[in-house]
């Protein structure tokens, strides 16, 4: 999401709209604004950086009372917490204004190259994996690039069925928890429905099942068919243990299992209980099929938009 402070101080730098990313040229150093969860972040990539520009960054950081920094080679990654109230868009602005100035001052001959193949010649901001600065040829790599492993995964064979069968037996250890919990807790956990959400998933990629939102699907309904089959199975041993407490074996047992299950107020609590994990079960499926929505998607790499 492209935020308003973004959109602020973009528009006062001339920055360009990356994607969810405000990135630019600053001077001589390229400048990118990004929003997160309770964070605002800012990262600076510098024409050259030896101790002195450090040194200066580092004390200009600690007048304005910034821990969470991070230096990444000629860049530095700059987190601006927000727990308990926003960070000022105006505080970033003038820790943007000191550090570009000083860098243009002591650096003044120096410019920002392709970040890629460090070609100063026709180089724009891009949108794609994060925001980059690129020469119009890396531009043009790096975009056949995602278009042939575009065309990889829609050659690849789905595998729908193998990933189904790994997802039902991966997840066995989950339905295996719920019997368990339900025959000495007497209780149905949400931690073997999550159990079983997430070990359908890692049985799922192990068969070699094919990334997709088909795939999410496939995944949580295994997920969902074990969860059932683990409370089913709970109740069953259940009863079947407390008959035997009671003298029964298991040869008087077995013939009348199903119509024990059968009885009202038992069966309705097996679908009580069925309904609670199956809200569980929705919750994973849901934030499972956003996830997988957001990693089958390819990214493309374009020109950076205009700040409107």
């Amino acid at each position: 999401m492209f935020l308003s402070w973004q959109k602020k101080l973009g528009g006062r730098y001339g920055l360009k709209r990356a994607g969810n990313e405000a990135a630019g040229i600053i001077g001589n150093c390229f400048v990118v604004l990004a929003d997160g969860k309770n964070v605002k972040t800012l990262k600076i990539v510098f024409p050259v950086l030896d101790d002195g520009d450090i040194e200066f960054t580092e004390n200009l950081l600690r007048e304005s009372k910034i821990k969470k920094f991070e230096w990444r080679e000629r860049e530095i990654f700059i987190r601006f917490t927000e727990y308990f109230a926003p960070y000022s868009p105006e505080k970033i602005a003038a820790l943007v204004d000191g550090v570009t100035a000083y860098f243009s001052q002591k650096h003044s001959g120096l410019c920002q190259n392709c970040h890629n193949c460090g070609s100063g010649e026709n180089c724009g901001v891009y949108a794609g994996i994060g925001a980059q600065f690129l020469c119009e040829n890396c531009f043009a790599e790096k975009e056949e690039t995602l278009d042939r492993a575009r065309e990889e995964y829609e050659k690849a064979p789905a595998n729908y069925v193998a990933g189904f069968l790994g997802a039902l037996l991966f997840a066995l250890p989950g339905t295996a928890v719920a019997v368990i919990l339900f025959v000495f807790l007497d209780t149905i956990a949400a931690v073997s429905t999550l159990l079983c959400m997430v070990l359908a998933q890692k049985g799922y990629k192990q068969f070699h099942g094919k990334v997709s939102p088909a795939g999410a699907v496939i995944i949580s309904a295994a997920g969902i068919i074990m969860t059932v089959a683990g409370i089913f199975a709970g109740y069953t041993v259940d009863i079947i243990k407390l008959l035997m407490e009671e003298g029964f074996s298991i040869d008087m047992i077995l013939p009348v299992l199903g119509e024990v299950l059968r009885v009202p107020e038992l069966f309705s609590e097996l679908v009580r209980n069925i309904i609670v994990a199956l809200l569980i079960s929705a919750v994973y499926v849901v934030l499972n099929l956003y996830q997988t929505a957001k990693s089958w998607k390819f990214p493309e790499i374009k020109k950076a938009e205009e700040i409107g």
